[in-house]
């Protein structure tokens, strides 16, 4: 496989997982406690803990994005990462990185030491998830995203089939 290849797979898996884990930032719906005191105010949109978090002003979500570096001082970033969140770039070729930089994203990711405010991991969580559809796409190369994860998809489903036929 040649560097570009690698560049282009990585670069793939980097944007799957970064529209994963934008879709996967809930939607509210105002369930939670009213911000400020006034009949006026909005409700919070709050997510359970253990859940990504919900949309509320949508800077999260749009401050979600990748890095990926394709050699020594060459690093490349994607979607907005160097206007609106600034991910830093890999100091290492063929390296990625998926983040934000929002003064409370890692707080919604690992929570407050005195658990004032849970976690509501979404990187992490959005990582775990995703990670066989990134694989396949680093393996397979020109395969869409698409394609990925029905391939996941049939695979799951052969193990399972597998496991009760056990």
């Amino acid at each position: 496989m040649t560097e570009k290849q690698i560049n282009t797979r990585l670069k793939s898996a980097a944007i799957s997982l970064t529209n994963f884990i934008k879709a996967s930032y809930g939607a509210g719906g105002g369930r939670g406690k009213r911000k400020g005191g006034s009949k006026k105010s909005r409700k919070a949109n709050t997510s359970k803990p253990g859940n990504p978090p919900n949309v509320d002003t949508g800077l999260l979500r749009a401050a979600t994005s990748y890095s990926y570096s394709d050699g020594p001082g060459r690093g490349k970033v994607g979607s907005a990462a160097d206007t609106v969140n600034g991910v830093s770039r890999p100091e290492r070729e063929n390296v990625v990185r998926i983040g934000h930089n929002t003064s409370y994203g890692m707080v919604l990711e690992f929570g407050t030491k005195d658990q004032s405010i849970l976690p509501r991991p979404h990187l992490r969580r959005g990582f775990d998830l995703h990670k066989a559809v990134m694989k396949k796409i680093i393996e397979q190369g020109g395969v869409g995203i698409r394609a990925a994860r029905a391939a996941v998809k049939e695979e799951k489903a052969a193990a399972s089939i597998r496991s009760v036929k056990k």
